[in-house]
């Protein structure tokens, strides 16, 4: 724990949504730090975090949101776009573009469209239509950032192309008209990915999640992560650093199996002792009718 504290605290940027989670990994195992790392912590946390520094950080993220820290992002408050207002305005650019002939931000619409219609339509995922909704909102802060890796880019533009009918797209005005414009199966990775995303966020909260996403290698891995982040929380982070992802996540899910495994034995010991009280009592009652009709 302490080897990679080091090794955060030496590197420029510093990322703090991992240093905090890897002192949640000690502090919820009341393992103490020694008293220089503490101090050297505290230390960075003052001079990352004094006012100076932040209204600078604040400033750039203002004039140039690709180059902004996704940690310094949220600490100033930028806004994710979580209502339909946001949603209908993505999708009136959209299709303004396609009618005139202009480049389309696919990424950007196809996510509003998922956000729109996350609250009209199921898109059969493994999330309900809130955390759909919700994903859809920071992805797209995410992709706003450039924190989303390249393959999840392509991803979302591939079912974004496939999963929309761009030449009605500019008459959606609410959410009922998006059922008019949308493919389901095509655009089915794109609502995963947004869905997983909600998760994660729900699990270990918006920096964090996001943090997980800029990490992930792909959507599976994203859905993977999210099932993780279940287990963990907002430990998640620090146990990556320290020990691997690789081995967090086939430990996680080991320990997720093993629990849904639980429950379904408890289940199964219920349902046999109420199957064999039926059976004695079926049994009872039986051989009473039997003693009368006789």
């Amino acid at each position: 724990l302490e080897q990679a504290l080091r090794s955060e605290l030496d590197a420029e940027p510093r990322n703090w949504v991992v240093i905090d989670s890897i002192e949640s990994v000690a502090d919820d195992r009341s393992i103490a730090l020694s008293e220089t790392i503490k101090e050297d912590l505290d230390d960075a946390r003052a001079a990352d975090h004094s006012l100076l520094n932040t209204a600078a950080e604040c400033a750039r993220c203002a004039w140039d949101s690709s180059n902004c820290q996704l940690s310094k992002a949220m600490a100033c408050g930028t806004a994710v776009s979580m209502t339909p207002i946001g949603d209908i305005a993505g999708i009136a650019r959209a299709g303004s573009d396609y009618l005139n002939g202009n480049e389309i931000d696919q990424i950007d619409a196809g996510l509003s469209v998922i956000g729109l219609g996350a609250t009209a339509m199921s898109f059969g995922t493994a999330g309900s239509s809130l955390t759909v909704k919700a994903g859809a909102g920071f992805m797209k802060f995410a992709y706003l950032t450039g924190n989303i890796p390249p393959s999840i880019i392509r991803t979302l533009r591939k079912a974004a192309s496939e999963g929309i009918d761009w030449s009605r797209l500019r008459a959606v005005r609410s959410v009922d008209d998006i059922k008019s414009v949308v493919r389901m199966d095509a655009l089915r990775p794109a609502t995963n990915a947004a869905s997983s995303l909600g998760g994660l966020v729900n699990a270990v909260g918006v920096q964090q999640g996001l943090y997980l996403l800029s990490n992930s290698k792909n959507v599976a891995e994203l859905q993977t992560l999210s099932r993780v982040a279940s287990v963990w929380k907002d430990e998640t982070a620090g146990f990556l650093r320290v020990i691997g992802k690789n081995r967090v996540v086939r430990n996680s899910l080991k320990i997720a199996g093993e629990v849904y495994g639980l429950v379904l034995g408890v289940i199964g010991i219920i349902f046999s002792a109420f199957w064999a009280m039926l059976s004695l009592v079926s049994n009872r009652l039986l051989r009473r009718v039997r003693r009368i009709t006789n």
